[in-house]
């Protein structure tokens, strides 16, 4: 079983290697991200797919997790629709 204790001291030890892009409100699914192109571009086209630092300099697996329950916690007390997917 996975508890929120046991994804801590994951992140913490680094065996956290790979991390995915989640947005956990369908409302800003449907918002446009701006780009240097003419592409369009949604919240939702890019839900789902890995997050990729273009160096080796990225911030700790502790601060990625602690940032995504932030996020589900807050979509919650907005009830936001979706954020319990």
């Amino acid at each position: 079983m996975i508890t929120a204790t046991n994804l801590w001291k994951k992140a913490d030890r680094g065996s956290i290697e790979r991390w995915k892009i989640r947005i956990v409100d369908d409302d800003t699914k449907i918002k446009r991200i701006p780009t240097m192109d003419s592409r369009v571009l949604t919240f939702g086209d890019i839900d789902g797919t890995e997050l990729v630092f273009q160096t080796s300099h990225c911030p700790k697996a502790r601060y990625l997790y602690f940032r995504y329950v932030v996020a589900l916690l807050r979509a919650r007390r907005h009830k936001r629709k979706g954020w319990l997917q």
